[in-house]
């Protein structure tokens, strides 16, 4: 398999480069790869598969909510109108 460029020896992004020089830098042509290239290629990178990374638990996103600044100076409103027996005031927090 022919040595490829990496990204970072390109002059500039892929995308502006002319399309016989894309070809080139893909180590392609017009008509796409061979079998025999394709196949050497899966075996040499592999899948051209998208993982996904580590998400955030649903449960975490959601109790997020009520972290954040405004939902605590509601969650302060709440307790001082608790605390000075105002229930509007506790509601309006809630």
């Amino acid at each position: 398999m022919p040595e490829q460029p990496h990204a970072e020896t390109l002059p500039c992004p892929i995308e502006a480069l002319p399309l016989a020089d894309i070809y080139v830098a893909l180590g392609t042509q017009p008509e796409g790869l061979t079998h025999a290239e394709a196949a050497t290629r899966l075996q040499h990178y592999g899948r051209n598969t998208i993982r996904t990374g580590e998400t955030t638990p649903l449960v975490r996103k959601f109790l997020a909510n009520f972290t954040h600044l405004m939902a605590l100076l509601l969650w302060a409103g709440g307790l001082l109108g608790f605390l000075a027996q105002m229930p509007r005031l506790v509601l309006a927090g809630l």
